[in-house]
């Protein structure tokens, strides 16, 4: 028998099941963070060549835009693997929403932490991508590229 049976439910089932969940689970959090690393990279190469010649929260929003452009496609195709190609404009809508509740926060903290706490610019924009990263991957598995229904 490939897997436990269906039949009654048993315990067998169930961590079967469970187990190939967390598999699934662990996968997409391995390519949530591999993709993350790459838009890192990308967000702060376009902040760090932008702050050279442009206020600091200028540099930002640029290199927010490139990357939250990079980050939907990879998000949509390769990490939580969407399949709902009629609903694109909604997944984008609901993408674009959440990346800015989440810029939000990071203009907030980027201005605390240099501007009221004198911080190193690039030091902040490390601490600062750190929270961002998390609550931009529970706004996107929750809220964007839910599976099933709307």
């Amino acid at each position: 028998e490939k897997y436990p049976s269906r039949h009654g439910k048993n315990r067998k089932w169930r961590r079967y099941h469970m187990k190939r969940m967390l598999e699934k689970d662990q996968s997409e959090v391995f390519r949530y963070l591999f993709f993350g690393v790459c838009s890192m990279f990308l967000n702060f190469g376009c902040f760090r060549l932008c702050v050279m010649v442009m206020h600091y929260q200028a540099a930002n929003l640029i290199s927010w835009i490139i990357t939250v452009l990079f980050v939907f496609l990879t998000n949509k195709f390769w990490v939580f693997k969407s399949e709902a190609k009629d609903k694109w404009k909604h997944e984008l809508l609901r993408f674009t929403g959440a990346r800015i509740a989440t810029l939000i926060m990071e203009v907030l903290l980027m201005a605390l932490f240099i501007e009221m706490l004198l911080w190193n610019e690039m030091f902040a924009k490390i601490i600062v991508q750190i929270a961002v990263v998390i609550m931009n991957y529970i706004l996107s598995k929750y809220l964007v590229f839910r599976k099933g229904g709307e």
